[in-house]
């Protein structure tokens, strides 16, 4: 079986996400073995279908518009670099930030 084979079976479309069904890591990110290997979905689908069949540039991550790790439909997946993502998760009120003068962690207000 190949790698698009592979993703089409595990992958159940909707409307709104496309959810890995399945092995998942500890985060609900899917992942996938290849070669002996784990890779996460969300990374072989941005190299394979997005950038066909191309790498991901080092240093990039593979974010979600969504926000569920479990996604893999393309078009809710973006490049970023790990500033991006924590400027993503802050404006989207799910990072908890040290106050390093006070000790105490606080979410951006919705």
């Amino acid at each position: 079986m190949d790698i698009l084979d592979k993703l089409e079976k595990y992958t159940e479309k909707s409307d709104l996400c496309w959810e890995w069904k399945g092995e998942k890591n500890a985060y609900g990110y899917g992942r996938i073995r290849i070669a002996g290997k784990y890779t996460q979905v969300s990374r072989l689908v941005m190299s394979v279908i997005v950038l066909n069949f191309n790498p991901i540039p080092k240093g990039m991550l593979v974010c979600h518009r969504c926000d569920n790790p479990s996604c893999v439909r393309p078009d809710h997946l973006f490049l970023g670099t790990p500033s991006d993502n924590a400027k993503d998760a802050y404006h989207k009120g799910r990072l908890n930030i040290l106050n390093a003068s006070k000790g105490t962690r606080f979410k951006k207000p919705l």
